[in-house]
């Protein structure tokens, strides 16, 4: 089937921009880690929307692109400690296509979350990657990166083996432009 004909319930050559995150999401078990952690393989329908927002593994689906501007690294229910193995053991990593080649490549701490709780009282103390502020993240500015319907791409977490002390949440947002075609 030809790009024209999967999309010719769309308004050809208009799309229309939403100012969304794309997210996902994985559970973490005190358990030992693999050295390498695949964001963006879950899908809506098999996962729920809590988990991620895509409705195609590793995939924008089209027409439309969606334009990154800002990566996040979002620890959830995570102990202080078990941040700082993440932080030392791991870098995150934004690949697009079925190249090694990072578009974005860091250590998790280099990605602030700005999400979460920040409070401390008695035994609940909250752990967040950075101010839990929504401004609070590393923009890449002017250098977006445009993600195309069908392209493949994921983040993927990548470093040697640790093992938490508990089960946690990991989760990774990508800030953007969603560019969706607008259905005739």
């Amino acid at each position: 089937m030809s790009n024209a004909q999967e999309y010719e319930n769309y308004l050809p050559d208009y799309l229309r921009g939403q100012c969304t995150p794309i997210f996902d999401t994985v559970d973490i078990a005190a358990a030992a880690q693999a050295a390498t952690i695949n964001f963006f393989s879950h899908d809506v329908a098999s996962n729920g929307r809590w988990v991620t927002n895509l409705v195609e593994k590793n995939k924008i689906t089209g027409p439309g692109n969606f334009i990154v501007v800002a990566m996040r690294f979002v620890p959830i229910g995570i102990t202080i400690a078990d941040l700082q193995k993440w932080y030392e053991s791991y870098c995150l990593r934004l690949i697009r296509g079925n190249s090694e080649i990072a578009e974005l490549e860091a250590p998790p701490e280099f990605w602030p979350g700005g999400a979460g709780i920040h409070h401390a009282t008695g035994a609940a103390l909250w752990v967040n990657n950075g101010v839990p502020d929504p401004r609070a993240v590393a923009s890449l500015g002017r250098y977006t990166i445009k993600l195309t319907a069908g392209d493949h791409f994921s983040v993927r977490l990548e470093g040697t083996t640790i093992t938490p002390a508990a089960a946690h949440k990991l989760r990774v947002y990508l800030d953007g432009i969603y560019e969706k075609g607008i259905p005739t």
